[in-house]
């Protein structure tokens, strides 16, 4: 362990040896900040903490470098930030949670850097210099991870409307086999023996789309889901168990009379919600009673 500094070191030099002493002691730092993330919030506590040790290590290694010297390559250490961002959002982490995992890892670093400062006999200039150059370089870390965390969401979500889109499409017009639509609907928390109704809808300035995907009860992290529904050529495409909610005036509902309209449907543009039928296959026809989203068909 690293021990010993002369009373008439510079502050510049007892800082270098604090920062020293803490990248020795890396792997209890690590585990210490692991710890302070799984308290931080529930998505880190259901992760194992050898999913968030490597991310971790690396940020805690590359903040303490460049607090030690910051003519570091600063672009290698971006592109490790950006790494544990797109690693962070893979894993389910939000950004808000992730932010909230950085104020906790450089709290336990500046937790152990106070046991290390009193260790090494240092006195409270360097311990204060040695926070400022953590907040500063954890801001750097932040704001890299951050952004690389942002645009990982953002293609995660344009991946999933995609495959929204084309469950909605396969489902509606009963492309998909029984058992493509009876894992696909579990994987989104829907009852594949439900009957459900084909509906479309234009968002408009009142009826947003927010507020539309609200009242039909598909919209993501609003309670127990009725149905699925996409973004197709601008408006809101999909099916819901029945009943279909009918609050807002520009938002209604009608039947259709055959069946066979809820192709039309995902076709034609319509500013008001309608619907039909969806059959055992997904798909639509004109005769019998409404089947259910994983029945036969396809």
């Amino acid at each position: 362990m690293l021990t010993g500094i002369d009373e008439g070191s510079s502050t510049e030099a007892a800082l270098k040896h604090l920062v020293e002493m803490l990248l020795h002691d890396l792997d209890r730092i690590v585990e210490h900040a692991v710890e302070h993330l799984q308290a931080a919030s529930r998505s880190y506590a259901v992760l194992a903490p050898g999913e968030l040790a490597p991310v971790a290590a690396t940020n805690i290694s590359n903040l303490l470098t460049l607090v030690l010297d910051p003519d570091t390559d600063r672009a290698c250490v971006e592109r490790a930030y950006r790494e544990s961002g797109e690693i962070r959002a893979r894993q389910g982490v939000t950004s808000d949670e992730m932010l909230n995992g950085w104020r906790a890892g450089m709290e336990a670093l500046r937790e152990e850097a106070h046991e290390a400062a009193a260790t090494l006999g240092l006195g409270a200039d360097v311990l204060l210099a040695f926070l400022e150059a953590m907040l500063r370089w954890g801001d750097v870390g932040m704001v890299a991870t951050a952004s690389a965390h942002r645009e990982a969401e953002f293609e995660r979500a344009r991946h999933e409307q995609h495959h929204r889109a084309n469950l909605v499409r396969g489902i509606l017009f009963g492309t998909l086999s029984t058992a493509a639509i009876s894992v696909q609907a579990m994987g989104y928390g829907l009852d594949p023996a439900g009957t459900y109704r084909a509906v479309r809808s234009r968002p408009t300035a009142k009826a947003t789309l927010g507020a539309l995907e609200r009242q039909l009860g598909v919209a993501d992290g609003a309670g127990s889901r009725r149905g699925l529904a996409a973004l197709v050529d601008g408006d809101l495409v999909g099916f819901v168990l029945e009943p279909v909610q009918d609050g807002d005036s520009d938002c209604r509902y009608r039947s259709a009379r055959a069946a066979a309209r809820a192709r039309e449907l995902v076709q034609a543009g319509n500013p008001s919600v309608r619907g039909s039928n969806i059959t055992a296959g997904g798909g639509t026809r004109r005769h019998g009673p409404p089947g259910s989203v994983a029945g036969g068909g396809g």
